[in-house]
């Protein structure tokens, strides 16, 4: 896999595909999705790579919150950030302020209720 740094506040985001995939109910019945109002709000992904952080105006750098590092899940929503391919796989590139939360103990399954999530 290509390696990408993002630059300033940024931070590298690979999707949990279970966040993506269509509802399926008990009985087995799927139910994709059909309208952009049905996609989940908070989606849930793997920090790929961090950036440095950002300058201030007086030049002195502003690093990022260490608890945001390769490796760790968090949440962000849907419609945050900029969606890249990198051989073949999605990638978001997210402004550090687009973190909604870091995700522990997560089960797989897709976060519906932003209840869920643990900061």
């Amino acid at each position: 896999m290509a390696t990408i740094q993002p630059n300033g506040a940024r931070i590298v985001v690979k999707i949990d595909k279970e966040t993506h995939t269509p509802t399926k109910t008990k009985s087995g019945l799927v139910i994709p999705y059909h309208r952009e109002s049905s996609r989940p709000k908070v989606i849930t992904g793997v920090v790929q790579s961090v950036g440095q952080g950002k300058l201030s105006k007086r030049g002195n750098r502003i690093p990022i919150d260490p608890a945001i590092q390769p490796g760790v899940r968090v949440a962000t929503s849907y419609h945050f950030g900029d969606i890249i391919q990198v051989d073949g796989e999605e990638l978001r590139i997210l402004g550090e302020h687009q973190v909604l939360a870091i995700v522990e103990d997560w089960d797989g399954g897709a976060i519906s209720d932003p209840h869920q999530l643990r900061r």
